[in-house]
């Protein structure tokens, strides 16, 4: 037993490295043109410097494998490599929620923004197109890369210490460019397997940023450093160097070299870029570690803008919209303000014209027949997200900012369809808000919907207005229950709409939020800023402006009073709380059936689900199901006995009958309640 626990967790034990020679190196280079290939000599030559093992290599480029996608096939070969000579994906989707976008920097920070990738001009189905500012710029956002994958997965260490890397990592040619006129690059750098290769070069120490900038232009400096770590296999178990042994094993790896990307056909080129994403977000649905919700959404989101522009989309426009522009350089016909932003995100977004696009763009990444009832909206609100993402957490304030954001400007009855939003001062719009209010319309129109959306977005974005909290909780006596505002931030900026009150401090929202405040200033019924005790300025908080303008309900002395917390409000929110979660079990049941196996056959329609797990949740739905259409039905004689009495009311003659009938409906309504 104790020899099976030490053969356990045994390190995998050395493999000998081979050394190549330069004839094998040039015998691979005329293999990759002879294939026609489309690699320039420099990124033949990048390539053939990562190969352990060229003449294996160019045997695989012989037989290549493939691996389908949702919109064709990547052929790639598979073959051993070095590991200190691959780059970190610079544009890894996992680390998309902490990424800075030209647009979030603001106030004269100078956070390097992130570096774009596509296809390129020309041969875009065999290499990819990194650019960044500079030189600097690229090393920058590297290191940091590199930084943020250790930190982010620290039990990688020690299992890749143990055993080196043993699934094959993914690469791509690509070209590094530069905006300050500095000569291109060619490297290969790994859209899949960036986590491990951050560790390996932590073990290996080899700087990272060399793999772009040194090795490929100093092989002699590049082998030197390998020989101190292969020398490890002469000396034997004579002199031990646990280190050396641990920078030994993930010395080398396998890779799977894309080498050309097709459509359906098997013949038309498929532009690298789409076909890196439908791979990437093919194998992180599970596995090594799902991307974070904004990395997901994130990815989806450029798919949309690059099938927009190929749609026909102004290229100025998707960059404004992808945030990849900084403030000061908008062109003057957007608007530079954020909200303003935000409104042309969700119009473009939800347009019907654009309808086919942002299903095109999503099927690049994900296989999908039709658009999922969330997914424009995730998507809108991720590139809104953009302008905030400075400064905010990614496990716990940018999750709640995007659930509120989306609970708030993901209502229809918030948009304004005009194409003048944003063009007037907000104290104008204010203006036409309040005469609206005054006109004595209850539907929103136009002006409102335009002062609530720009409002509300700042609301969220400086943490005014957060999510809804769906929560019962005891009152401090222990003994009633207290239900917790769960109004979603749409319906808060509504019932604010209804007031003089509420567009005074939308109107407030907006001046502090394009004034650069990081927070929104409480006014008064009048719409002056309001003051505390002591003199200060007050700041608004979720819980203060939920309780301001909760909806209002007449007294016997004709007087508004605020509306509290009734059994009534706590069956409602109980009911959405159920709607939310069977959305929610909805959506599950579509994620099980994405899950495929390796025929891409959903694994449910061959394997079904497990009988007794069927059987269990078939039995809690069909109970649901029975007390649901029952409390249905009971609310729908509830609505003919109210609608009775509204009418006999009208006509004195039915008052006895009037008499008869509200006690049955008391009775039907504490059922309900009861219920």
């Amino acid at each position: 037993m104790a020899t099976e626990d030490r053969n356990e967790f045994a390190p995998r034990p050395l493999r000998p490295i081979p050394r190549a020679s330069e004839k094998a190196r040039d015998a691979f280079a005329t293999a990759v043109r002879d294939k026609g290939i489309p690699w320039s000599p420099d990124q033949i030559h990048a390539v053939s410097r990562v190969l352990v093992d060229p003449k294996m290599a160019s045997h695989a480029l012989r037989f290549p494998l493939e691996k389908r996608i949702p919109t064709g096939r990547v052929r790639f070969i598979r073959v051993e490599v070095f590991t200190p000579a691959i780059s970190v994906s610079p544009v890894n989707p996992r680390e998309n929620e902490t990424r800075v976008y030209a647009v979030g920097v603001r106030g004269g920070r100078t956070l390097p923004r992130h570096l774009e990738a596509d296809s390129g001009k020309k041969d875009r189905s065999a290499s990819l197109v990194v650019r960044g500012d500079s030189r600097l710029h690229v090393a920058e956002i590297l290191k940091r890369s590199v930084e943020f994958l250790r930190r982010e997965q620290p039990e990688l260490r020690e299992k890749i210490a143990m055993d080196g890397i043993l699934d094959p990592i993914m690469l791509v040619v690509a070209d590094f460019e530069h905006e300050d006129g500095t000569s291109p690059v060619a490297g290969a750098i790994a859209i899949d397997g960036s986590s491990r290769l951050a560790v390996a070069s932590e073990l290996t120490r080899f700087d990272p940023v060399d793999s772009v900038y040194r090795w490929p232009q100093d092989q002699r400096a590049f082998h030197s450093l390998v020989g101190q770590i292969v020398r490890i296999q002469s000396v034997g178990k004579s002199e031990p160097d646990e280190k050396l042994e641990k920078a030994h094993r993930v010395l080398t790896c396998q890779a799977d070299i894309i080498i050309e990307a097709v459509s359906l056909d098997g013949q038309t080129p498929l532009p690298m870029l789409e076909a890196c994403r439908a791979l990437m977000s093919n194998r992180h649905v599970e596995k090594p570690l799902d991307w974070p919700d904004g990395g997901q959404r994130d990815q989806l989101a450029d798919a949309v803008l690059t099938e927009l522009r190929e749609a026909g989309l102004d290229p100025s426009m998707a960059a404004y919209l992808a945030g990849t522009l900084p403030l000061s350089s908008f062109p003057t016909t957007y608007s530079p303000h954020l909200d303003v932003r935000a409104h042309h995100i969700r119009k473009i977004i939800f347009s019907s014209t654009n309808h086919k696009a942002v299903l095109t763009g999503i099927r690049t990444v994900v296989s999908r027949p039709r658009l999922k009832k969330d997914d424009k909206s995730e998507i809108a609100t991720e590139l809104m997200l953009r302008a905030l993402r400075v400064g905010l957490d990614a496990a716990t304030k940018l999750h709640a900012r995007r659930a509120s954001m989306a609970r708030t400007l993901m209502d229809e009855e918030l948009w304004p369809s005009g194409d003048a939003v944003g063009s007037r001062a907000p104290e104008a719009l204010r203006a036409a808000a309040l005469a609206e209010l005054k006109s004595g319309n209850i539907t929103l129109g136009e002006d409102r919907k335009e002062l609530g959306f720009l409002g509300g977005y700042w609301l969220v974005s400086l943490d005014a207005l957060r999510r809804d909290n769906r929560q019962e909780i005891l009152s401090k006596d222990g003994k009633t229950v207290e239900t917790i505002d769960a109004r979603s931030g749409a319906q808060v900026v509504k019932q604010m709409l209804t007031t003089e009150e509420g567009i005074h401090q939308l109107y407030q929202a907006i001046v502090d939020g394009r004034a650069g405040r990081d927070h929104v200033q409480a006014v008064n019924m009048s719409g002056q800023l309001s003051l505390d005790k002591t003199g200060a300025l007050v700041e608004v908080k979720d819980e203060q402006l939920r309780n301001r303008f909760r909806p209002q309900v007449i007294s016997k002395d004709n007087l508004p009073i605020r509306k509290m917390v009734t059994p009534a409000d706590q069956l409602a929110a109980a009911a959405e709380g159920m709607l939310v979660a069977a959305r929610d079990l909805r959506d599950r049941r579509d994620r099980a059936k994405t899950i495929v196996d390796a025929d891409r056959v959903p694994l449910v329609l061959n394997e079904g689900l497990d009988a007794f797990m069927a059987d269990k949740i078939e039995d809690i739905l069909r109970e649901v199901a029975k007390d649901v259409a029952t409390w249905g039905g009971l609310f729908k004689v509830a609505e003919e006995k109210r609608r009775l009495l509204r009418n006999l009311a009208r006509d004195d003659s039915g008052a006895s009958e009037a008499a008869t009938v509200l006690p049955e409906i008391d009775l039907i309504e504490g059922a309900s309640n009861d219920a």
